[in-house]
């Protein structure tokens, strides 16, 4: 995070406070020891630069902030955190081409479901399947996302960009209802599992695509805030599966199946 401005043309090693500053436009990064001699895309201006190796000073200050996370998440920073470098940028793949085509593979998923499951039962409406799907998606989209803000307060995902976390966030909730639907359907009665034995594997990848592919964290953080969002979605498929045990409610994520 830009937190000064430095002349243009001064030098790009670490400024005071442990940070690094751009050259061209002065923007300043916090500065990490794996970014000495790395290139460096400015955020700002898009120069790029290379970061020379940090003083003693900059090292220190960069432990004393790890220090002061604190438990596993410091472990999890200092030994896992990839070095933000121009070729690890997240780029508009992560911020738009792979939002977009879970966004089209699942809306197209769930619709073809929706209309699937209203012709199959005579007394469910379209509309009302495709209401109790958008009712869903709608509440495991808010789920997911309070898994996001439960794992940014532990490791580092960048949701400045709100408009851009939405799409990241909705798309995969998305996909993760068209996903659990699908599974759901190898229940054949009200007392199987399989369905969700089957499916919270899955929801637990299609979280770790949307923190690693989207958001750019690295394994080992992605891990941690991968099953604090499964958690999330996971318990509100449930709920809303146990809620609605009729003949329209199998269109959710985990409906149970109907007796006959």
């Amino acid at each position: 995070m830009t937190t000064a401005r430095n002349k243009p043309g001064s030098v790009p090693g670490p400024a005071p406070g442990g940070d690094v500053a751009c050259p061209k436009c002065g923007a300043r990064y916090r500065w990490k020891p794996e970014l000495a001699g790395r290139s460096i895309r400015c955020k700002h201006c898009q120069s790029v630069f290379k970061a020379e190796a940090a003083a003693e000073g900059a090292t220190v200050a960069a432990v004393e902030r790890a220090g002061a996370r604190g438990g596993y998440a410091m472990l999890a920073h200092r030994v896992s955190r990839r070095a933000a470098t121009e070729e690890e940028e997240l780029t508009v793949v992560h911020n738009w081409v792979l939002p977009l085509v879970v966004l089209g593979l699942g809306a197209g998923w769930r619709l073809w479901q929706a209309i699937e499951h209203a012709g199959r039962y005579e007394s469910v409406a379209l509309w009302e399947s495709l209401g109790l799907v958008t009712l869903e998606w709608v509440v495991v989209s808010i789920a997911v996302a309070g898994g996001v803000f439960v794992s940014a307060m532990f490791i580092e995902i960048d949701i400045d960009k709100v408009g851009r976390a939405i799409l990241k966030v909705t798309s995969t909730a998305l996909l993760m209802c068209a996903v659990a639907n699908f599974c759901s359907s190898f229940d054949k009665v009200p007392g199987d599992l399989i369905g969700m034995i089957q499916g919270v594997p899955c929801i637990l990848i299609l979280a770790y695509l949307m923190v690693a592919g989207m958001f750019g964290v690295d394994l080992m953080e992605g891990l941690m805030g991968t099953v604090a969002i499964t958690v999330f979605a996971v318990g509100v498929m449930v709920a809303l599966a146990l809620s609605v045990q009729t003949e329209a409610g199998s269109i959710l994520g985990f409906g149970r199946p109907v007796v006959g």
